[in-house]
């Protein structure tokens, strides 16, 4: 992974395998990122991707093992019991 800041941004360019939460976890924790919100795209050959049921409160996945475009992806940061 790669980083640069510019004012109260960085730009973020993760290395083909890295697994994208694992890596902005440990960024996060590097730099002490609390609050933060995340726009990314790019590609990826291996997702997993959730469906959260409320009736059943609970989560479906679903893996794809293919090359894709990432067109969107968008997201938060927070803390959550210290982590």
């Amino acid at each position: 992974m790669e980083y640069r800041k510019f004012n109260d941004t960085y730009v973020i360019r993760m290395d083909r395998g890295e697994e994208v939460m694992t890596a902005l976890a440990a960024f996060c924790e590097k730099e002490d990122i609390r609050l933060a919100s995340i726009e990314a795209l790019g590609a990826t050959d291996h997702a997993v991707v959730g469906l959260y049921d409320v009736a059943t409160r609970a989560f479906h996945k679903q893996v794809f093992d293919e090359p894709m475009e990432i067109s969107s992806l968008t997201g938060n940061v927070t803390r959550k019991e210290g982590q």
